[in-house]
């Protein structure tokens, strides 16, 4: 397994954030990250199809069907890059969707794929920082995005901060398999396959061999889930697809007359 080349404790860090096997300056993981999307940008879409062994349509097929969406529903698509997600929505009818990312070219290459339809909407910003009024979407949907964000904890609380009570959160995140065999085969793939391959669909090795990083030093699940709870989430569940490639998580902001779980707190 790979080494991280300068990896501090927690309480030794300062004012540091993981950027995969590194600690950089929140600031710098942000540029960073930007960097590898901007170099990727125009074949994103692509590459995560091939890089996934077509699995990806799968998992967007599950996903779509936890949110449940109706018409009527405002969907947020957060750090939806192309907008994937939230053109497969719009074209269920009736349903409002934002795509909501800090990363321009992700979001003109999404564009270029889109038919003027009504309900798409494109919006570039921070997901730390949603500029968004107080219970504004009936479902948020995150794709692959939320071990970007600088402080996870910012993120999550901004997407309680904008459901609607009784809205529905879904989170696609990737992970690694728990499974010795499996763990085996995933990290010859993650750190020596992937990387290469990724170089020959995009042009681009280092933004696969950061994606492999940040996966692989991202919170457990479990951490992820207590993570939601202590934000106000309710109903928090956790499912591995695909032997564990990817974990799908699910929340619920809790209506105005729910009793919040011992030890959250109300934002």
């Amino acid at each position: 397994m790979p080494k991280p080349e300068t990896d501090l404790p927690d309480h030794m860090s300062g004012k540091t954030v993981r950027y995969g096997h590194l600690r950089v300056p929140p600031s710098e993981k942000q540029k960073r990250v930007q960097r590898h999307f901007d170099s990727i940008a125009r074949r994103y879409d692509l590459a995560y199809i091939l890089l996934s062994m077509g699995l990806y349509r799968r998992w967007k097929r599950i996903c779509m069907q936890k949110l449940n969406l109706s018409p009527g529903h405002k969907l947020l698509d957060l750090c939806g890059g192309t907008g994937d997600v939230a053109r497969t929505a719009v074209r269920t009818g009736g349903v409002l969707s934002v795509v909501y990312d800090l990363n321009r070219p992700m979001m003109t290459a999404g564009r270029k794929k889109t038919s003027r339809r009504n309900g798409l909407q494109w919006v570039h910003g921070n997901a730390e920082r949603l500029a968004f009024s107080d219970a504004a979407f009936d479902r948020i949907f995150v794709g692959l995005g939320l071990r970007n964000l600088v402080r996870v904890d910012n993120g999550v609380a901004e997407m309680f901060r904008v459901l609607q009570p009784e809205g529905q959160l879904v989170i696609l995140e990737f992970s690694v398999p728990s499974a010795p065999a499996m763990r085996a085969v995933y990290d010859t793939y993650a750190f020596k396959v992937m990387p290469a391959l990724g170089r020959l669909v995009t042009g681009a090795r280092a933004p696969f061999r950061y994606l492999a990083e940040s996966v692989q030093v991202f919170p457990r699940p479990e951490s992820i889930r207590d993570m939601m709870e202590k934000t106000g989430f309710a109903n928090v569940a956790s499912q591995p697809l695909s032997k564990g490639l990817v974990t799908l998580y699910t929340a619920e902001k809790p209506g105005p007359y729910d009793v919040p779980p011992a030890g959250t707190r109300r934002r």
